[in-house]
Order: structure tokens, then sequence, then C-alpha cells
């Protein structure tokens, strides 16, 4: 799947809305008729000269003052007290008017922007996009809209796109997967000199309390190995992509794997972890040369996530290895489901991979939505002191590519756990 790298500005679109079948007909519009919001049905709105809606031709319509009529379109909190049916009744009468709100002035007049900022490396993938695709969604039905920046990778886009958010007045910003470069650091602290709330996704902030919403790493790592385990395997290979190795959720899930390997008891399971130079297919095969010689075969090779162990796959074809006949191969992430969750099918024969593989899935959506929650809690009723993990489940899915080797099946008999 392909995705477009964009940066966008939501604006609020106008647009007409009848407000009952009446009202079209007649061509009347209703106005307040009491304090409690009652409306009887007069002449319908119109804008003076045609040009553009303003606050004081919503409240000639309304009948309501144009400091009510602010405090209700801007949300701007107000001493008078304006009922439910009072605020639908000025909301669907600025519709009918085609009113646009002005943020800039809003801002002077000390209102809310309602914006949120994302920002992310890259959305060629299938962990970022969905992720940022349910934050927003979830961001929207609380009444928020987003700024978007995708990066690719390059530190100074980042600092770029922070300035950029800034300078749009967010109130809140989420970070997804960010690589920090020192320029981009200095950039964040002065987010944080601001007060604006921050939330980050996947990869920790180190030294600095800002929540973290991510998988549960180590769970991970723990119910892939229990299960290999259980299936027979005892010589399990992980294969990390290239400068991985000092990542919080790597070293998690590679903690979580020798966990159970240590809970296992069998003196003959051997556990072994090395890290490709690159992410070509090259580089991959460079990694495992010293490890396909026959009598060196791993029974199952763990890729660090399930575009790595697509790239295991191609290189064992290249040498004529079979799997799972031969050598075993599982991932992390569950791309699949995503892929096939967003083509709207159930079954992986359809798409382009070559063999369904055994993974571990991260529940990317809910991490955007619980992301959201988060960032919008914590605008609303004020930032808490320190920073915290919230850690999501993640799920095993066993297909067809972990099955034992038959050169592998031998009596041994140790616990499983």
């Amino acid at each position: 799947m392909n995705y477009r790298a964009c940066f966008f500005l939501n604006h609020e679109l106008a647009f007409t809305h009848n407000l009952n079948e009446n009202w079209m007909a007649a061509g009347s519009s209703p106005t307040p008729s009491g304090k409690d919001g009652t409306v009887q049905t007069t002449t319908r709105p119109q804008r003076k000269n045609g040009g553009r809606a303003t606050l004081k031709d919503i409240a000639e319509a309304t009948g309501w003052s144009v400091n009510t009529i602010s405090a209700v379109l801007n949300e701007r909190r107000t001493k008078a007290r304006v009922s439910e049916k009072t605020r639908q009744t000025i909301q669907e009468v600025a519709r009918s008017l085609g009113y646009r709100r002005n943020t800039a002035a809003s801002l002077l007049a000390g209102g809310r922007t309602r914006t949120l900022g994302v920002l992310l490396d890259t959305l060629a993938n299938n962990f970022g996009a969905p992720l940022a695709e349910a934050f927003e969604s979830e961001a929207a039905a609380k009444g928020y809209q987003c700024f978007l920046g995708c990066t690719r990778f390059d530190g100074f886009r980042k600092l770029d796109y922070i300035e950029r958010f800034l300078s749009h007045n967010v109130e809140g910003l989420l970070l997804i997967g960010v690589w920090l470069d020192p320029e981009v650091e200095v950039a964040l602290n002065s987010v944080l000199s601001t007060n604006t709330p921050l939330v980050t996704v996947d990869l920790p902030w180190a030294d600095h309390d800002v929540p973290l919403i991510c998988g549960n790493h180590y769970m991970g790592g723990k119910i892939l190995a229990r299960h290999l385990l259980k299936t027979g395997h005892r010589d399990i290979l992980y294969l990390c992509p290239p400068d991985t190795l000092h990542l919080s959720s790597i070293r998690e899930r590679i903690r979580g794997m020798s966990s159970a390997v240590e809970e296992q008891a069998c003196p003959e399971t051997v556990f072994r972890i090395i890290e490709t130079p690159g992410k070509s297919l090259e580089d991959v095969e460079v990694a495992l040369n010293p490890h396909l010689l026959r009598e060196n075969w791993p029974s199952v090779i763990a890729a660090g996530h399930d575009l790595h162990a697509f790239r295991v796959i191609e290189v064992l074809k290249t040498r004529g290895l079979r799997v799972p006949e031969d050598i075993a191969v599982v991932g992390y992430d569950d791309i699949q489901h995503e892929l096939l969750w967003s083509l709207g099918v159930e079954s992986s024969q359809v798409l382009p991979i070559p063999i369904p593989i055994t993974t571990v899935r991260q529940p990317v959506r809910e991490m955007g939505r619980e992301a959201a929650r988060l960032l919008i809690d914590r605008i609303e009723k004020g930032q808490q002191s320190g920073g915290y993990q919230v850690m999501i489940d993640v799920e095993l899915v066993v297909r067809s590519s972990c099955s034992l080797p038959e050169w592998a099946h031998s009596p041994a008999q140790c616990l499983t756990g």
C-alpha cells in the first residue's frame, strides 16, 4: 500500500444546513422568543452586502448578543448561562449563513484553536499511517483538527514542522516513533517551556517526563518465544534490523524472549542475536551467511519486524531453502493484518507475500486512539506532572511459517512453561 507523505492544515468547511423542511419551504428561520431558547419562525437570515458572515449577522438573526454568539462559536467560557437548545440554534443559524470562524481573531481574543500536531517519520509503512489515521479519527470525534508533519527521517524537516506547529498555536503535539536529533531536542524543549502537552508513541523521549503509548514489547517477545519452544524449536536466531539494538522496543522484545528461554530450563536450547548492516536483501544475506551453513542452521529465524522477515524468506529462497520445511521464520507487528484490513479482505493468499508469517500483532489503531484520548485529556484537564507509560497488550498470531523443520525433530523433552 502506498501512502503519500503530506502536511496539511484543516480548515472549517462552510456549508448550508436547513433547520427543517418548513424553513426550506417557507424561506424562514428560527429566532429565540425567550430566555429558554425556544424559537419562532421569522424571515430567513441574510448576510449583509453579500459578504462573509459575521458574528453581528448571526446576532441580528437570532436576537442574542454578539458576546453570547462569540462564546458559543469560539467555545469560550462566559458568565452567562447558555442552554443547549440555544447553543444548537446559534450553531445552526451560523451554518445557514456560511459562517467561518476566524482563528486569528479568536486567538487575539483569547480563544482556542482546538488543533493538534502529529509528527512522524514516514507514512510509507503499516505502523505510522494507520496509527495517525486512528489518532485523527478520535481527535475529530472530540472536536479537534490535526496538522500532520511527515519528516522522511530528515532532522531539519522535523525542526521546521515543530516551528510550524507552534506558529499555528497547536494545543498538543504527538510524536510517532521520531528519532531525535540535537536540533529537534532543542525545539521540543522549547515546546515544553510553553507548557504545550506532548505524547510520544513507540519510542520514549529519554530523560524527559513525557507520556509514552506503546505495545507491551516484553510480553510480545515472551509469548512468541514460548510458542516457538512449545513447537519444539531449540535453536532460535533473532535478527535485528540495522541500528535498532539500542531501541527500548527491541531490547524489551529480546528480554522477553530470553526470559522464556531461561524459564524453559532446557540446556540444549540456543538463543542467538545478530544485527544486519543495512536494510537491503544483500545486507540480510551478509548477516545470515555464517548461520546458513548446514551444520549451523537455526531451526527458526525471528526477524525484528515483518518486512525484515520477508527479506529473510527471499534470502532463504535464493539458497534453495524452504520455509518452514528447512528453516522456520517469524516476524513482529503483523503488517499482513493491516494490509488485509485496509483492503477489506480476509485471506492472505490474495496478497503478494511469500508465505503467511507467524508474528506478534501490535494494536496500532488502539494505540492511536489512546494517544488522542491521553493528549486531549492533558489539554482539557491540565498536564499531570511526571511522565508515564501506557502499555497495550499485544497478540500472538500463528500462521504456517513457524512449524518445526523435519531435521530439527528431537526426542528430548524440556519444560515449556
